[in-house]
This record gives structure tokens, sequence and C-alpha cells, in this order.
């Protein structure tokens, strides 16, 4: 049975696979652009940027995975995901940074770059939609709580 368009959600790992397409995409083609295109580009600047995105990719995906893996029990465990939550949403702003410096340095060589911070902008939204599932989590954990201590 198929489901209304509006009525339609999210999977539960959305934010994953977006991010891991956005660091796909992003190596295969800007930065692969970016190598063969230094004809008339510092070698320096532009591998100090290549490196720099490709570590905040990691970084994106190493806090996504380091976050999904914490299956929250006690409210420690939610604090500590949502922290991790924020660090990842805090490497897609870095990102952002980096993209535009990158275009403000060298405009006419990757007008491509306007197309990954929409991506950036839909993976950070992504993001803070999961982050909020930690309220339902927190909610549960304390009427856990409060069962348990006969509240």
């Amino acid at each position: 049975m198929s489901v209304l368009a509006n009525k339609r959600r999210l999977s539960q790992m959305q934010f994953y696979k977006n991010a891991f397409d956005l660091s796909t995409k992003m190596t295969l083609e800007l930065l692969v652009k970016l190598k063969k295109n230094k004809v008339n580009l510092e070698e320096f600047i532009i591998n100090n940027f290549i490196n720099k995105i490709m570590n905040t990719l990691d970084d994106i995906m190493e806090y996504i995975t380091k976050a999904n893996a914490i299956y929250p029990t006690i409210e420690a465990e939610v604090e500590k995901r949502r922290l991790l939550q924020d660090d990842a949403i805090c490497s897609c702003e870095h990102l952002y940074v980096i993209l535009e410096r990158l275009v403000a340095i060298y405009p006419a060589e990757l007008k491509n770059v306007m197309q990954y911070i929409d991506d950036i902008d839909h993976l950070i939204k992504l993001l803070r939609r999961w982050k909020q599932s930690n309220n339902k989590i927190m909610k549960s954990i304390e009427e856990k709580k409060n069962k348990n201590s006969g509240i």
C-alpha cells in the first residue's frame, strides 16, 4: 500500500544517508575538479582547502556515527548523544564557511560550489530534527524513573 506524499516522513537514518551522499558527491566532483584545474591556482592553497574539506566531512560522519551508536537509557547518555549531534551540526556549519571562503577566493573556478550549500543546509535540518527526537527519549526515561520511584 502506498503512502500519500504529504504523509511521508524521512527514514530515521536519512541524515546519515544524506551526510554520506554529500561527502561522496563532494569528493568525486568538487575535489577532483580542484585537483585538475590547479594550473592557475596555487597548489598549496588548493591542497589546504581539500584537506580542510575532507577532514570536516570525516568529522561530520564521525560525530553522526558516534551519536547514533548511543542507545540512551539514562539522562547522561541522552546528553552525550546531544553533544555529539551538536558537534555534527557545528561541523556542517564549519564546512559551509570553508566553502564560502573557497568561493570568495576563487569565484570563477568554483561556480558549482553553490549546489553543496543547499545539501549542507538540508543536512543541518535533518540533524536538528534528529536531535529533537532526544526529547521523546528523555521523556520516556523520566517516566520510567518516576514510575520506579513511586511518584
